[in-house]
């Protein structure tokens, strides 16, 4: 061990670094959703076993975001949703994995190096998911904006044209910014200028506070790991059914390829159908038919076969600025933002006929939100590109679990009025999470009371435990200390470079200082070993330190809780039962809910649960804390969801 220690001694300033890293390498295995979003980036294709998704197995764990109708046969939540299913999670190991490690480590030069002190300072914003409605409303900007009030009525036909239930109201606000849908006491909020997802419970007097990006990664976990990484063409749902792989397409909003679609417009009356099956949208607009007509306006076949299947590949290709002739350059004016993209950018856009910028840009707003709520195939949601206004009738079919046969929903306009502008949300709800119940009992208030500094604390404890610990010969604690150090202020950067923090100037010395002490010895390997083979090792070098509520407490929690992760990936079976990774990652932050790379830790842990939502929960969380947000770790989330706005542009707004 002396010979070991003494070997890397010049690299044991960046060892807590390294153990970091070490956790998320040798963590959950690559996922398909890695791949795409790294091909996203080298705008190549996904072939052979690359992409493959195995979905075959099921953990059982619910789904509880309510964003999308999943073809996974629960009964759809019409108030919130518009016609959304959601059931259990797809089982895919790899969809579950953590997707961001390699992006991690790909950056991790960088990050090193970085000065992760904070510069400006720190403040609150709306993705702080422990805000109330009150809070949220008050941080959000209040511009004086034009609000349209919609009243639908929402009726449904069998496939055979029956009437099923009795027919709804559905009423929704429109505004530049926004789109807030009422159905009863369920309501729904999308706030497309700040990529928010607010679900109100008015009965129960709560609201929750989801990212878009965490809804498009949940939606295409499910995507591939049902369809497996899109190769199925039907889709399995019990012995004796399935679907096309259209439907859930449709209900996820998102495709491999594209469809080969009719689609027409003439008289104000579009019309869209795919080969002899039933009319998959057909909309009416009250306008008068002044565009060019003949050949612009004739039944098309939307292939996109001007473009090669590379090309088109709707994950796996960059996403491509949109042709301006579509009509969305009168909707967001380029000047004030950057080029709009959407996937498959090279299908043929309907000639529709010109309309004020005004309706332009309120029919885009709402087909935005139809992407959100409502299940309609991607291809067929963008032949309402460039609509001349908001339809004064719509209808949609779709088939589900609930519906396989398949039913017709028709919605015609009622009434539309404009309303006093501003930001429409009710004061005094309280902060709502969905599952894991951490998230309500631990992250939420930790991090609410840690988001109130101005500031994270410094250096301080840090070197006054180091030293107290030094001073009782306890080397191992103290080097524990400066692991916990590097998780709330991220790597030490290289020696000799600026930035160089008064904590890792102590790392050196400590490990020169703990050759021969058995202590230090045995936690310096196991912090080192983090992700090998040697899990009950581990275990039982830190065991004692996991009862303490201390900063190297907080360290052990957080290396056994990395470990018992990375084991159960080798082993299923050969974690103890008694300890919880996620139990402890909480425990930690409790101690130090300053340590941003704790909730990038708790986040990932919660993704193996197949939970995007509840980890996004965690990072938003941890990014509205100070001095957290500037981890390296919780930047690269950031990062993701740049990647996932690409991948799926039609749920948000153009930047």
């Amino acid at each position: 061990m002396k010979r070991v220690l003494a070997s890397i001694f010049a690299l044991a300033i960046a060892l807590p670094a390294a153990a970091q890293e070490n956790t998320q390498a040798e963590g959950p295995s690559e996922d398909a959703i890695q791949d795409l979003l790294d091909l996203l980036d080298e705008g190549e294709t996904c072939e052979g076993e690359d992409c493959d998704v195995d979905a075959s197995e099921d953990d059982g764990t619910p789904d509880t975001s309510e964003d999308s109708e999943a073809v996974t046969g629960e009964s759809p939540d019409a108030a919130a949703e518009g016609d959304v299913e959601n059931g259990e999670e797809p089982a895919a190991d790899e969809a579950a994995d953590e997707d961001a490690s390699e992006a991690a480590e790909s950056t991790g030069a960088e990050a090193a190096s970085e000065d992760v002190t904070e510069t400006e300072p720190h403040a609150i914003t709306t993705s702080a998911p422990f805000l109330t409605s009150s809070e949220y409303a008050a941080l959000r900007d209040h511009e004086e904006v034009d609000v349209l009030r919609l009243e639908w009525r929402v009726e449904t036909f069998t496939s055979s044209g029956l009437r099923s239930g009795e027919p709804a109201t559905r009423i929704l606000y429109l505004a530049p910014g926004y789109v807030r849908e009422e159905n009863g006491n369920a309501v729904s909020v999308y706030d497309f200028a700040r990529n928010r997802h607010l679900t109100l419970d008015l009965a129960a007097q709560t609201m929750t506070n989801i990212a878009f990006e965490a809804e498009v990664r949940r939606r295409t976990d499910t995507y591939l790991g049902l369809s497996q990484a899109g190769r199925l063409e039907q889709i399995p749902l019990g012995p004796d059914r399935s679907f096309d792989r259209f439907w859930l397409e449709a209900a996820m909003g998102i495709r491999r390829e594209p469809v080969e679609l009719q689609t027409g417009y003439a008289s104000g009356e579009l019309t869209v159908t795919r080969g002899d099956g039933p009319t998959l949208l057909a909309a009416s607009f009250d306008v008068e038919d002044t565009a060019a007509s003949g050949e612009d306006n004739a039944d098309t076949d939307d292939t996109g076969e001007d473009a090669s299947e590379d090309e088109m590949d709707a994950i796996l290709a960059m996403a491509t600025p949109i042709d301006l002739s579509s009509g969305e350059s009168v909707v967001f004016d380029p000047s004030e933002a950057a080029a709009p993209i959407t996937l498959g950018g090279n299908n043929p856009v309907l000639s529709f006929p010109d309309s004020s910028p005004e309706a332009q840009a309120q029919a885009e707003l709402f087909r935005r939100w139809m992407r959100h709520a409502l299940p309609l195939h991607p291809d067929v949601l963008a032949t309402l590109r460039g609509a001349p206004a908001i339809p004064e009738t719509f209808s949609y079919f779709v088939i589900s679990p609930d519906s396989p046969s398949g039913r017709r929903e028709v919605w015609t306009l009622q009434g539309i009025e404009p309303v006093e502008d501003g930001f429409r949300l009710e004061e005094g709800l309280t902060a709502h999470a969905g599952p894991p119940t951490l998230l309500m009992q631990t992250v939420f208030p930790i991090a609410a009371r840690a988001a109130q500094q101005a500031e994270a604390p410094g250096e301080d404890a840090f070197l006054e435990a180091i030293a107290a610990y030094r001073e009782e010969g306890d080397l191992a604690r103290a080097y524990l200390v400066t692991f916990q150090e590097s998780s709330r202020n991220g790597p030490c950067p290289p020696p000799g470079q600026t930035g160089m923090r008064d904590v890792c100037r102590e790392v050196s010395s400590l490990v020169a200082a703990g050759i021969g002490n058995s202590g230090f010895e045995s936690v310096f390997a196991a912090v080192t070993q983090i992700g090998g083979e040697e899990g009950e090792v581990i275990l039982e070098t830190l065991s004692p330190y996991l009862e303490e509520d201390t900063l190297a407490g907080a360290a052990a929690r957080t290396i056994v809780a990395n470990e018992l992760l990375a084991w159960a990936v080798r082993d299923p079976d050969g974690p103890p039962e008694d300890l919880n990774p996620h139990t402890l990652l909480a425990e930690a932050l409790v101690i130090d809910p300053f340590a941003g790379a704790n909730y990038r830790y708790l986040g990932n842990a919660i993704l193996t649960l197949r939970n995007p939502v509840g980890a996004w929960t965690v990072f938003d969380a941890g990014r509205a804390v100070p001095g957290a947000a500037r981890h390296p770790m919780l930047l690269e989330v950031g990062v993701q969801e740049e990647r996932l706005q690409g991948l799926a542009p039609d749920f948000f707004l153009p930047r």
